[in-house]
């Protein structure tokens, strides 16, 4: 079974073997999808979107290409042990439906899930699988090109931001922006230990999850395939 997990940039493929998930490609929304799919011919492909409607149409007529029965999953109410938390449940990005999904699946107890993409989303869940809302910010390099993109003065960013106080604009700019993630991290944290009772297991994922993770000092773990193992539930109960 093939899954896909459409971002704002580019689309995750991974195939599913029935014992373990292994990592297929990256689809960059300017090409065909089809090298992704032609070795999958004939094989259930259930995928995510939070990309323009024009990607998923594309997707879906070049799997119909290759005999595939394509599901796109959309955001529930409520759905394996997890209850969505939003006013409209609809509103809530398929990707953090997913990632709530898949931390669930991995732990019952209460989380915050983080997943630092081209956005950064924070969201808190307890133990009984209640969605307690969260937030969405910025991610690291979103935030550079926006704050490059309105300011004459400043042209550069440096590529190896850590949380010392800068003495030069380029690492001040890096060193920021890593600091204002941590510091959302930190206040969801905290903000979190009043509506779950107790400590919350941290999850990170997404592509700068890696990066956030040596500057994260509390017990935390990386899981890039949360959103996939959402994915696989429902491939398991389709």
């Amino acid at each position: 079974m093939l899954f896909a997990d459409l971002g704002n940039t580019r689309g995750k493929f991974q195939w599913d073997d029935g014992q373990a998930l292994h990592f297929v490609g990256f689809w960059d929304y300017q090409h065909s999808p089809e090298p992704l799919l032609k070795d999958h011919a004939g094989e259930p492909f259930i995928f995510a979107s939070v990309a323009d409607s024009l990607v998923n149409q594309q997707l879906c007529a070049m799997a119909r290409q290759f005999k595939m029965e394509c599901q796109q999953v959309r955001t529930q109410a409520s759905r394996f042990g997890v209850n969505n938390g939003y006013d409209n449940p609809k509103q809530l990005g398929v990707d953090r439906w997913l990632a709530l999904i898949g931390a669930r699946h991995l732990d019952q107890g209460p989380c915050v899930v983080v997943d630092a993409g081209t956005a950064v989303t924070i969201d808190v869940m307890d133990s009984a699988g209640q969605h307690r809302g969260g937030w969405i910010l910025p991610g690291l390099d979103l935030m550079t090109k926006a704050l490059l993109g309105h300011t004459a003065a400043l042209k550069e960013v440096a590529s190896d931001s850590n949380l010392s106080l800068a003495t030069n604009t380029a690492q001040a700019i890096g060193n920021g922006n890593l600091a204002a993630v941590l510091g959302a991290i930190s206040t969801a944290l905290n903000q979190a230990k009043s509506p779950l009772g107790r400590p919350a297991q941290l999850w990170l994922t997404g592509g700068s999850a890696q990066q956030l993770s040596p500057w994260i000092e509390l017990p935390h773990q990386v899981q890039s395939d949360l959103i996939f193992i959402g994915l696989r539930q429902y491939g398991r109960h389709r």
